[in-house]
């Protein structure tokens, strides 16, 4: 029987990989709402990358929180650690949107899709042992 208890002894491996998967599926959730803000509502970059980001981030949160990390810490307390990892993904994000503008080699979504594939690895671990930290 496939209980939460086994899913929370996912190797690091494992851990990555699911987390990986969530990412993908958000992912998705983030180009569509890129898509929608900049190309219909014609809302400029930052604006909508940045709506785009933080309603992709807080799914991802709510995901990860049940499925990768199985979690029953204090979610208010777990949210806050996760915005503060937000912050700094979304400036690594802004600054690799904007590098790609200030070359001239630019597309909003090739840059999104670069800024997505450098920051996945740090916002692993600044998750996992950071926010879903276990340790008092």
């Amino acid at each position: 029987m496939f209980t939460l208890i086994k899913k929370n002894k996912f190797s690091f491996i494992q851990q990555f990989l699911t987390f990986s998967f969530i990412g993908l599926i958000t992912a998705g959730i983030y180009f569509s709402l890129l898509y929608f803000l900049h190309e219909k509502y014609n809302l400029n970059e930052i604006t909508s990358v940045t709506v785009a980001f933080f309603v992709s981030a807080y799914i991802n949160f709510i995901i990860n929180k049940i499925f990768t990390f199985v979690s029953i810490g204090n979610h208010n307390k777990e949210l806050g650690k996760f915005i503060v990892v937000l912050i700094v993904n979304y400036f690594a994000t802004i600054v690799i949107v904007k590098s790609f503008s200030l070359l001239n080699f630019y597309n909003l979504y090739v840059a999104s899709i670069v800024s997505i594939a450098a920051t996945t690895f740090l916002k692993f671990i600044l998750v996992k042992f950071y926010v879903f930290n276990k340790v008092k």
